[in-house]
């Protein structure tokens, strides 16, 4: 199975699939970035966004996005989009470090170079195409919830229940540094500690 992920509305050439395997590659090297570039709450939030888009956050499959799914705030959201931008700039110019946690897959994070430099590219200039009349159609057609996507192999814990994205408490985890959501008064696990034994990393 493969991850889609697309423009919207989609057209010809604007949207594309990856393997789980490299989707695993892409959600983690932009969720790092993202998380290492992350200065205010909304960013750190992106960030945590970001991250349950991993494979191991759900079924394969089944956690590409479009860019119209990204939690868009509508106030200062093209602050929000200049984030992802920089983040996505950043793998393009290959100046970013990816964390050892990539050392535990069959293929070096070295293979998938071509194919995270190519993919941010796509993302930059999709990201890039948006303006706010762009991001209104899109609610409007979509008729996009507030609520949290969250696969149903993986259900999110009771104490979230009921609660919208922004109610979510976040937290940064200790071992790997990133951005995740994390129940109060537990301490934050990343998708990287998903992907690796503890102290591994």
């Amino acid at each position: 199975m493969a991850n889609s992920y697309s423009n919207w509305p989609v057209r010809d050439g604007e949207h594309f699939t990856l393997a789980n395997r490299n989707t695993d590659h892409l959600i983690l090297s932009w969720h790092a970035t993202a998380s290492d570039l992350a200065t205010t709450p909304i960013e750190q939030r992106l960030a945590a966004w970001l991250g349950e888009r991993s494979q191991a956050r759900g079924v394969l499959g089944c956690v590409g996005f479009g860019i119209e799914d990204i939690h868009w705030r509508s106030s200062g959201w093209q602050a929000q989009r200049d984030f992802l931008v920089r983040t996505v700039t950043r793998l393009e110019r290959r100046n970013s470090s990816w964390p050892s946690a990539f050392t535990r897959y069959r293929l070096p994070t070295e293979t998938m170079e071509p194919t995270i430099i190519r993919v941010s590219r796509q993302l930059q200039a999709w990201l890039l195409s948006w303006d706010d009349a762009k991001l209104e159609r899109s609610r409007s057609a979509m008729g996009l919830a507030a609520g949290v996507s969250w696969c149903l192999s993986r259900p999110h814990p009771q104490v979230w229940d009921g609660l919208a994205w922004d109610d979510i408490p976040i937290g940064l985890c200790p071992e790997h540094g990133m951005w995740c959501p994390t129940p109060e008064g537990l301490v934050p696990e990343c998708v990287f500690c998903d992907e690796t034994p503890r102290g591994s990393a």
